[in-house]
């Protein structure tokens, strides 16, 4: 059996790193690759430039890889205006609770993939030191400290933006419209986003269900 039964796609930019990697994921699983096969393989895809990159990285596996590729070609979002959209999410009186719940989703995923880029660069960010620094044991213990503290105000910063499951589940029922939509969810009180999601829309079929027994009610009595 030769290696590539299926052919893989080529990345360009314009699709984004994401839905390349989706697409060579899909061909290397058909292919029946080891994940080191994938790994030594993924190159190929690319042009000579990004040849040069990976060449240059010397990635020892696949998810190191992964990760500095969505990185180094997702396109850069602003995380504080996610953050900033998410807990002034509001939902429009025209829209429904399925599409509420969409755009709710999309933001949030939007969210957590951008908190999950910029915690693997800053683990992936090297501290640099003067020749001075380096030249006694005393001042390579400091390196090693000054490189912990960096990394712990890194997360932190980003910790200041981190939304937990209750906070997801309470700017999602504070955006609801109307108002008796927010205080249902109040009072089944949602240990989870989805069950949130699945009280509402359980919620709205049973609406759907009682108008439409009572159309089918009126035309009994015209006749």
């Amino acid at each position: 059996m030769s290696l590539q039964m299926f052919q893989l796609p080529k990345f360009k930019r314009k699709d984004g790193p994401e839905l390349w990697l989706f697409r060579y994921n899909k061909m290397a699983n058909l292919n029946q690759w080891s994940v080191d096969i994938k790994l030594n393989y993924v190159d190929n895809c690319f042009d000579s430039k990004m040849q040069l990159w990976f060449m240059q990285q010397n990635f020892k596996n696949w998810n190191q890889f992964k990760n500095a590729f969505i990185y180094k070609y997702a396109k850069k979002v602003n995380l504080d205006k996610i953050f900033v959209d998410i807990i002034n999410f509001k939902m429009a009186k025209s829209e429904t609770v399925d599409d509420y719940i969409d755009r709710f989703e999309n933001k949030r995923m939007q969210f957590n993939r951008e908190i999950i880029k910029n915690q693997v660069q800053e683990v992936e960010t090297p501290v640099r030191f003067t020749n001075k620094e380096k030249a006694t044991t005393s001042t390579n213990n400091q390196k090693a400290e000054t490189k912990s503290e960096q990394n712990v105000n890194l997360k932190n910063e980003d910790a200041g933006l981190a939304i937990s499951e209750n906070g997801f589940i309470k700017f999602f029922t504070k955006g609801l419209y109307p108002k008796g939509l927010r205080r249902y969810l109040k009072v089944e009180k949602p240990q989870t986003l989805d069950k949130a999601y699945e009280l509402l829309r359980d919620l709205c079929d049973s609406d759907d269900e009682t108008s439409s027994d009572e159309t089918d009610y009126e035309h009994q009595g015209e006749k």
